[in-house]
């Protein structure tokens, strides 16, 4: 299906960004669900992908000015270690080239596509109970007594809670940190790495090899992220 923007398609994005997310169930037939689903969040993917590519470039201006010799100032070190506990890095003095690379490992965008093809999967298309009580389109967890909902089938002895976020963005916004951060997905973060080093582009298609411990699935989860990517045809939206 190739995501080409109508008329009608542009004022359904503009209310959807204005308003809370439409009623994705009842937009049938199917494609034109997906469609709407679609043209829902990639304009919030990409808005926050620009936020990390907008601090990505200023922590690379300033490792290119340490490069030269020039000295961090007290107010750029008080920020890039703001950025550094953002992006749960510890001890970084930005005094040695492995402090810098390994921030810069971790300040980077997520693909567009991966995004969109993950939320299908995880929120079944927005119509899930998580996604339409707590904007919750990746099935993130929260692990604080009323953080989040209860999942029905909880297993007798856990404690976690299905995270409530005030909006999609907000459930973007966490989703790629978690991405960013956490150690499941170093893999990730090292075929992103490798990418850039090639100086290719962040295709979601590859990229999604490293979501191998997102889901207890495995490979399969894998599988199935690269299916919704390739029926869909997300990966126009990385190359652009």
């Amino acid at each position: 299906m190739k995501l080409r923007f109508t008329i009608s398609m542009l004022f359904f994005l503009m209310a959807s960004q204005l308003w809370a997310a439409p009623d994705f169930a009842k937009i049938t037939p199917v494609k034109q669900r997906q469609a709407a689903f679609f043209a829902y969040l990639q304009p919030i993917a990409e808005q926050v992908n620009a936020a990390i590519l907008k601090r990505r470039e200023k922590v690379i201006a300033y490792y290119r000015a340490w490069q030269k010799n020039q000295q961090v100032s007290q107010s750029q070190q008080q920020w890039l270690q703001s950025v550094a506990k953002h992006y749960r890095l510890s001890n970084l003095k930005f005094s040695q080239e492995s402090d810098w690379k390994a921030l810069l490992k971790r300040v980077d965008i997520v693909p567009v596509s991966m995004v969109l093809a993950q939320a299908a999967n995880e929120s079944a298309w927005g119509t899930s109970r998580f996604t339409l009580l707590g904007n919750n389109y990746f099935g993130q967890w929260c692990f604080q007594n009323g953080c989040g909902i209860v999942p029905k089938l909880r297993p007798k002895g856990r404690h976690y809670e299905v995270q409530k976020f005030s909006s999609a963005s907000a459930s973007v916004a966490s989703y790629m940190n978690n991405m960013n951060t956490n150690s499941h997905y170093e893999l990730f973060r090292e075929l992103r790495e490798q990418a850039r080093k090639a100086k290719l582009a962040i295709n979601g298609f590859t990229m999604a090899q490293g979501l191998v411990h997102y889901s207890e699935r495995g490979e399969s989860y894998v599988k199935s992220i690269q299916a919704i990517i390739k029926h869909h045809k997300l990966t126009q939206l990385d190359i652009a």
